[in-house]
C-alpha cells in the first residue's frame, strides 16, 4: 500500500472512527477499490473488498439502488458524478453529502466526504469515506430541541404571570401610544406602522400574538390587504383582529367583518369598552384553544374520530336535502411500513397523506384522523354521486408526495348517505365497502351497496357456524399442482381449504378466511388441514401411488402456540410419513411480529426435515433480508407478476428474483402461470416450477388422486 494511501486512511480515521468504507478511485483509470473498514486496522490487504466492481460510476449507481432511500436517490446520483466532483473539489479541499439508507430492514443516516489527492505524481486519486451519523444526528436534533425548549422556558419566566401580547397596526403615531398607553399596564405589547411591518412581526411572534388591533386605512399595504394575507395564512388565520377604524358606518363594519375580522371598534376609542372586547375575545380564543386540543389528532393535526362525528353530524343537520359521501382510506401494509422502516417512517407517511386530506377540506367537507392509517372525510357532492375519476386524481397525486415509494391506499365509500342514521352507522358502511377491495390488486374504490349489509350478516353466521363445520367434516381439502418449469414434470401441490356450507353451499376460501383469521379459528382450520394432507398421503402410499410433497398453509397465530411442531410431528408419525413430503408454507407478513421466534419454529421444522416455502414474495414490502436471514428453501413469486408480466418493469425485477433465488440455492415456484406465453416467459427467466391453471385448477382429493396416478406412474 503507498505512503498517500495510507496517509489518507489514517487522517480519515482521525476525523471519524465510525467510517464503515473507504473508497480509492484512481481518475485517470476512473476505476475503483472499495474497502470495508473494520476496527483499527490500517492495512489495506487485510481488508475485505465491499465489492468486485470497479468502475465508479457503475458502483456507485448500484449503491444508490441497492441502499440509498428513493427520495434521496436522484440527487445522490447528480451530486456524485465524477466530472461534477472534479470541478467541486478543485475549488475546495473536500465535499460532503447526507443521505438515508435502509440497512436490515431499518432507516440509516449516513454521510459521505470526498476528497481528491494530486501527492501522487501522475496519478490522481479521490478517496471517498463513507460512515453511518444516525446516532450523531439524532443526538444533535436533540440538542437542539432541549436547547430551544430552555430558551423557550427562560422567555416565559421573564414575563409577568398571566400577561398576554398584542400586537397594534396603526400608522399614526398619536393613536398608536393612545392604545399602548390603555394597554400596556394590562398587555404585553408589540408595534407596527403599516401591513408590511406587521406581518415581519407576525412571522417573528405569532405564537405569542392573542389579539390584533388593526387600523383599516395606512399607506403601503393598509388594513384590508393585511387581513387578507393574515387570514390565508394557516398559522396566523387563528389569531383574532379588532379593526379600529373612524369610518364606522354599518357597511364598512359589515365588510370587515366577511374578510374575517372577530371584531370591530370605532374611534376615538372607549377605554372601556375596547378593553372589554379584547378579554372577551381572548377568552373565546383560549376556550376554542382548548376544544381544539380535545378533537384534534397530536400526529396529524386532524380530527379525532368523535370530533368527526360531531362536526360531520353538523354539517348533514345544516343540509339535510343534499346528498353527501362517507370515504374511509386505509394504507395497505402499514404495519410493514412501521416494523421494516421505522415508526418515524411511518409517521412521515401518515402526516403526509394527513396533509393532502388537509389542503382538500372546505366548509362542504369534513376529515379526520378514523384510527392507526384510516382516514376518514364526509363530502357534499355537487352533483347525484361522487365523482370516481376525481377522487383517483387526489389519490394519484398523493401517493406522489409519499416519502417512499409504492404506497398503495384503499377506499371505501358510502354514497348518497342516509340522513336517519348515525354517524358511526354511516361510517361503518363505508368500512364494509373498504374490506371488498383490501388486498385486491389494482382495485382502489369499494362502493357501498345494500348486499354488503347481506354480506355482513353472512360473515357472523359463518362466525357462527365454523365450530360445528369443524366437528362435522364439512371442510374439503383442494389440490393445487405445482409443475417443472421446463419438463412438465409434476414436482410437488398446494393444499388449499374449501368449505361445504349446509346452508350457503360451496365456498371459497375467500369467503371464510378473513373471518377465520379475525377470530382466530385459523390455527384450528391450518391444522385440519395438515392432519387431513397426512392422512390423504399415507392412503395414497397404501395404494401403490407414487406421491409428491404437499405444502400446507400455516398463519402467524398459529406460531404463537407452543406444541406447533409437536401437533406436526404426531401427524406424520401417526401416518408412518417422512417428513420430506410435507412442507410448511408461510407469508412474508407471518414474520412482521417476533420474528425470532417464529424463524427459530421454522428452523425446528426444517431440522426435523420439512422444508419451508415463503409465499407471496414480491408483495407489499419484500425484503431481500427475508430470503437471507430465515430458514427457508422454496419461494413462491407471486400471481401478481403473471398479471404484468408484460409490463418490462415488473418483468425485470421478476427476472431478478429468480436470479437472487438462484444465487441463494433457492427452490423457485412461480405462480398464477395461465397461458403458455407465460410459461414460455418464466421458463426462460430460469424458475423452476410453475403453478397456475395452464396445468390445473385446485381439485379435489378424489380427482388429485386420479391426477397422481396419470403424471406419476
Amino acid at each position: 500500500m503507498s505512503n498517500e494511501i495510507q496517509r489518507i486512511f489514517s487522517i480519515l480515521k482521525t476525523v471519524a472512527e465510525d467510517y464503515i468504507v473507504l473508497i480509492d478511485v484512481n481518475l485517470v483509470t476512473e476505476k475503483e477499490v472499495q474497502y470495508q473498514i473494520q476496527g483499527d486496522d490500517l492495512d489495506y490487504s487485510k481488508l475485505p473488498k465491499w465489492t468486485e466492481a470497479d468502475d465508479y460510476q457503475v458502483c456507485i449507481s448500484d449503491y444508490a439502488n441497492m441502499f440509498i432511500m428513493s427520495e434521496d436517490r436522484a440527487r445522490f446520483m447528480e451530486a456524485t458524478k465524477l466530472n461534477r466532483l472534479k470541478v467541486v473539489l478543485a475549488s475546495q479541499r473536500e465535499f460532503v453529502i447526507d443521505y438515508d439508507v435502509v440497512l436490515e430492514g431499518k432507516r440509516h443516516h449516513f454521510e459521505g466526504r470526498f476528497t481528491i489527492s494530486n501527492e501522487i505524481p501522475d496519478e490522481p486519486h479521490m478517496f471517498i469515506g463513507i460512515r453511518d451519523v444516525t446516532e450523531t444526528v439524532k443526538y444533535e436534533a436533540r440538542s437542539r430541541e432541549i436547547a430551544e425548549y430552555e430558551n423557550y422556558k427562560q422567555e416565559l419566566m421573564a414575563r409577568p404571570a398571566g400577561r398576554k401580547t398584542l400586537l397594534v397596526v396603526e400608522d399614526d403615531e398619536i393613536s398608536r401610544q393612545m392604545l399602548v398607553g390603555l394597554l400596556e399596564d394590562e398587555y404585553d405589547i408589540l408595534q407596527a406602522e403599516d401591513g408590511e411591518s406587521a406581518l415581519d412581526v407576525l412571522t417573528r411572534s405569532y405564537q405569542d400574538i392573542s389579539v390584533i388591533l388593526l387600523d383599516m386605512i395606512m399607506p403601503g399595504m393598509n388594513g384590508r390587504d393585511f387581513l387578507a394575507r393574515m387570514k390565508a395564512d394557516k398559522l396566523y388565520r387563528s389569531i383574532p383582529v379588532i379593526v379600529t377604524t373612524s369610518n364606522n358606518t354599518p357597511d364598512e363594519e359589515a365588510r370587515c367583518l366577511e374578510m374575517g375580522a372577530s371584531d370591530f371598534v370605532s374611534k376615538p376609542y372607549n377605554p372601556k369598552v375596547i378593553i372589554s372586547r379584547i378579554r372577551n375575545l381572548i377568552k373565546l380564543r383560549e376556550s376554542a384553544a382548548m376544544l381544539a386540543a380535545v378533537e384534534t389528532d397530536e400526529l396529524t393535526g386532524l380530527l379525532t374520530r368523535q370530533a368527526f362525528y360531531r362536526h360531520a353530524e353538523q354539517l348533514l343537520w345544516q343540509y339535510p336535502d343534499d346528498n353527501f359521501c362517507i370515504m374511509i382510506s386505509d394504507i395497505e401494509g402499514f404495519k410493514q411500513i412501521n416494523d421494516r422502516f421505522g415508526r418515524r417512517m411511518g409517521d412521515k407517511v401518515l402526516t403526509t397523506f394527513a396533509g393532502v386530506l388537509a389542503q382538500a377540506e372546505t366548509a362542504d367537507r369534513v376529515i379526520g384522523r378514523y384510527d392507526s392509517d384510516r382516514f376518514i372525510a364526509i363530502v357534499r357532492t355537487a352533483g347525484d354521486s361522487v365523482d370516481i375519476p376525481i377522487l383517483e386524481s387526489i389519490v394519484d397525486s398523493s401517493i406522489i408526495n409519499m416519502p417512499m415509494p409504492d404506497i398503495v391506499i384503499k377506499y371505501g365509500l358510502y354514497d348518497h348517505v342516509d340522513h336517519t342514521l348515525p354517524i358511526a352507522t354511516l361510517c361503518d358502511r363505508a368500512i364494509m365497502a373498504l374490506r371488498t377491495v383490501k388486498h385486491i390488486y389494482d382495485v382502489r374504490f369499494g362502493i357501498f351497496n345494500e348486499n354488503m349489509l347481506l354480506n355482513e350478516a353472512r360473515e357472523h353466521n359463518i362466525e357462527k357456524s365454523m365450530r360445528d363445520a369443524y366437528d362435522n367434516d364439512q371442510f374439503r381439502i383442494y389440490y393445487q399442482p405445482k409443475h417443472d418449469a421446463t419438463t412438465g414434470k409434476l414436482l410437488g401441490a398446494e393444499a388449499l381449504l374449501r368449505w361445504q356450507h349446509p346452508e350457503y353451499g360451496f365456498m371459497a376460501p375467500g369467503e371464510f378466511i378473513p373471518v377465520f383469521e379475525r377470530t382466530g379459528f385459523i390455527t384450528w382450520a391450518d391444522y385440519y388441514v395438515f392432519k387431513r394432507t397426512c392422512i390423504n398421503q399415507r392412503k395414497w402410499l397404501n395404494k401403490g401411488i407414487r406421491i409428491v410433497p404437499v405444502s400446507v398453509n400455516a398463519s402467524r397465530v398459529d406460531f404463537n402456540h407452543p406444541d406447533f411442531l409437536d401437533k406436526i410431528v404426531v401427524n406424520l408419525t401417526r401416518n408412518n410419513l417422512a417428513a420430506k413430503y410435507m412442507h410448511i408454507e408461510v407469508t412474508e407478513t407471518a414474520f412482521s411480529n417476533n420474528i425470532d421466534m417464529i424463524a427459530g419454529k421454522l428452523k425446528e421444522c426444517r431440522d426435523y426435515g420439512i422444508k419451508v416455502e415463503l409465499d407471496d414474495f414480491g408483495t407489499g414490502y419484500s425484503s431481500l433480508n427475508t430470503l437471507t436471514d430465515l430458514p427457508i428453501d422454496v419461494v413462491k413469486l407471486d400471481m401478481v407478476f403473471m398479471k404484468q408480466i408484460h409490463n418490462p418493469k415488473k418483468s425485470r425485477v421478476l427476472n431478478a428474483c429468480i436470479n437472487l433465488a438462484k444465487e441463494l440455492d433457492l427452490t423457485t415456484v412461480v405462480e398464477g402461470v395461465e397461458t403458455e406465453d407465460q410459461l414460455y416467459i418464466v421458463k426462460n427467466f430460469g424458475a423452476d416450477m410453475v403453478q397456475g391453471y395452464y396445468y390445473s385448477k385446485p381439485i379435489p382429493e378424489e380427482e388429485f388422486e386420479q391426477y397422481l396416478r396419470e403424471h406419476m406412474g
